[in-house]
């Protein structure tokens, strides 16, 4: 198996010369340069297809809501996991949420606004550069007994 391989092997100069002979060296040479640069294309096709591979796709903004449903994790019924810090006044908690979360907290506290009522559904605080951050504060407003304030309308305090 290896002597044949190796008699191939020593066969290719031969050829590659007998072609250059028949071809020409010009042509010879524009056919070897389109062979490497169509290989080193289809290494590069294939680094970036493992890179996209190895790399988790966290933007998710262009997606329809259906497929974010589907490649974001959940938190809740209403919430998907993020870096934005809301509270959440019908449950009772914190939580990190993704920007359309955090959208849609900001809407529903406008239109609980508009329509007077005396408690907020959520109130949305602010955009932390990493989850990581997002949680630490997280854990630090659980610590903190103070009265939620924030669920109120500013209406009637």
């Amino acid at each position: 198996m290896r002597s044949s391989l190796k008699s191939k092997l020593l066969l290719l100069p031969i050829l590659w010369g007998l072609s250059a002979i028949a071809w020409g060296e010009a042509e010879v040479e524009q056919v070897h340069k389109k062979e490497i640069e169509e290989e080193a294309n289809e290494k590069i096709k294939e680094e970036t297809n493992e890179v996209e591979k190895k790399v988790p796709k966290h933007d998710t903004e262009d997606m329809d809501k259906i497929e974010r449903e589907r490649y974001e994790p959940r938190i809740s019924n209403k919430w998907f996991r993020g870096s934005y810090l809301i509270y959440d006044c019908l449950q009772g908690n914190f939580a990190c949420v993704n920007y359309q979360s955090f959208v849609s907290c900001t809407d529903q506290r406008e239109e609980d606004k508009k329509e007077s009522s005396q408690t907020l559904r959520c109130a949305p605080f602010k955009k932390f550069s990493s989850q990581e951050k997002c949680f630490k504060e997280q854990y630090r407003q659980i610590q903190n007994q103070k009265p939620k304030v924030f669920c109120m309308n500013p209406k009637y305090y």
